[in-house]
């Protein structure tokens, strides 16, 4: 597998797996624990650090631009259907 690497305006190079992270990073799917690790890379390292920025702007600019989705048609019957179940069986939230 051929493997990228970012190159930034100030010619500074991030490697793939930082443009993978930064990505998860700004979707919210790290963990608290690898969050925290990749925060502490960003105060190390400026190229990244403009990276991400720029992905945080792209995905704000895109949260504005298109519709919201919606839900699943059903989804709603679905959940109160299985809240009902549950409340039966005697589990309550």
């Amino acid at each position: 597998m051929r493997r990228f690497t970012h190159i930034s305006a100030s010619g500074l190079m991030i490697s793939t797996q930082q443009q993978e992270t930064a990505c998860l990073y700004v979707a919210g799917a790290l963990t608290t624990d690898e969050a925290e690790a990749f925060e502490l890379g960003l105060s190390a390292d400026s190229s990244l650090k403009q990276f991400t920025r720029r992905l945080q702007e792209v995905r704000s600019a895109l949260a504005i631009c298109l519709p919201p989705e919606p839900p699943p048609a059903g989804l709603k019957a679905k959940v109160l259907s299985a809240l009902a179940a549950d409340w039966k069986q005697g589990r309550r939230f």
